[in-house]
């Protein structure tokens, strides 16, 4: 099948990327490289010849439109976006013409490459603030509360007009906090990088904040089921399950602190375990949905409160522990988790890596970076 990924250089994009190559597809990679990289494609590029494509353009480009019409890829998957909450505040215009004209004139050229399918990659920032840490689900309200959130729920709402007026088939997935070795921004890949390196963490607010963290290997399993599921539906992908960021912190601290005396037990430094990342127990088998489905896909969303640090005195213990508090950023909300009930339903799917497993993933690719 031949396929097109948008942003296919970031850390998400590389991933699914890979995903689809070890599947046999053709991929037409485009991506301007602002944020992501190709080191992100090396071992893609190096291993896949002629069925791998990298075009180096702005989504906003009319030549991107005119790609996708000329290739006539089967599936296109959009995940270029500017994500920053923070940028889209100090820059609206900017956020809006990444995010809104950047999808539209996608939009327009797969409308005229007839492409079968278009998947979408969303925000969990178009709910606005959750319920604490109740998780959200498809049907809420959206008020969204930065430029960010608002232009991701105006594409949500293009693709429902494309869909009624042009008949494009599509898909929109609603991403909750995605983390993963290959990511540059967020608390996880902040605080990995600030841990290896003996630097202080930076936190902004207070460290109550609930968040949905969401490893990028169950993501790129969502976005690749996708390709034959849930047409015209919008859904979740996230855990269901909060972490206040204070509850990160000091579980990052434990797994760095494990990871450091393994090193020093083994006698060196980013050796600690021989590869970027530690793979999470065995995923559903890809491709197509698994011949059972994931064990106990769940029925409701996951009860239960936010994980949290193990006691009030590992909080006070903050500066010792490398933990620097700041304002918190306008944009940001407090909490926000979302109910994945409806993608385990229509894609089959589940996430099955767990907080400690993924945490360790990336600071193993932390400690081989620093190496």
């Amino acid at each position: 099948m031949r396929t097109l990924v948008t942003g296919g250089a970031g850390f998400i994009g590389s991933a699914l990327v890979e995903r689809l190559l070890a599947e046999g597809h053709t991929v037409d990679v485009v991506d301007n490289l602002s944020s992501g990289s190709l080191w992100n494609l090396a071992d893609a590029r190096a291993s896949a010849g002629r069925d791998l494509t990298f075009h180096q353009l702005d989504v906003r480009s009319p030549d991107v439109a005119e790609l996708v019409a000329r290739r006539r890829p089967e599936v296109v998957w959009h995940l270029a976006a500017q994500t920053d909450v923070a940028a889209g505040v100090a820059g609206p215009a900017a956020d809006a013409q990444v995010n809104i004209v950047g999808s539209l004139a996608l939009l327009e050229g797969v409308r005229a490459g007839g492409a079968r399918k278009l998947i979408v990659t969303s925000s969990a920032a178009v709910y606005g603030d959750g319920r604490g840490d109740t998780p959200t689900p498809e049907s809420s309200t959206r008020r969204p509360v930065s430029p960010h959130g608002i232009a991701k729920h105006a594409v949500d709402s293009y693709l429902a007009a494309y869909a009624e007026l042009e008949s494009i088939v599509f898909t929109s997935l609603v991403l909750a906090t995605v983390y993963g070795p290959r990511a540059v921004t967020g608390a996880v890949a902040d605080w990995a990088g600030c841990l290896v390196a003996g630097r202080a963490c930076t936190l902004f607010g207070d460290g109550s904040q609930v968040r949905d963290f969401v490893y990028v290997d169950d993501v790129v399993d969502a976005l690749a089921r996708a390709a034959d599921h849930a047409d015209g539906m919008v859904l979740n992908i996230g855990t269901g399950r909060g972490t206040t960021l204070a509850g990160l912190h000091v579980a990052m601290v434990e797994v760095a602190g494990r990871l450091v005396a393994e090193a020093a037990a083994m006698g060196g430094g980013a050796a600690v375990g021989g590869t970027g990342s530690v793979q999470p127990s065995e995923p559903p088998e890809a491709p197509g949905p698994p011949s059972e489905p994931p064990s106990e896909p769940p029925s409701g969303p996951p009860s239960g409160p936010p994980s949290e640090p193990p006691s009030g005195d590992v909080v006070r213990r903050g500066p010792p522990l490398g933990l620097r508090h700041v304002p918190a950023r306008p944009g940001d909300v407090r909490s926000i988790v979302l109910d994945p009930s409806r993608a385990a339903k229509a894609l089959e799917w589940a996430p099955w890596t767990d907080l400690p497993t993924g945490i360790e993933a990336v600071l193993r690719a932390a400690l081989i970076r620093r190496e």
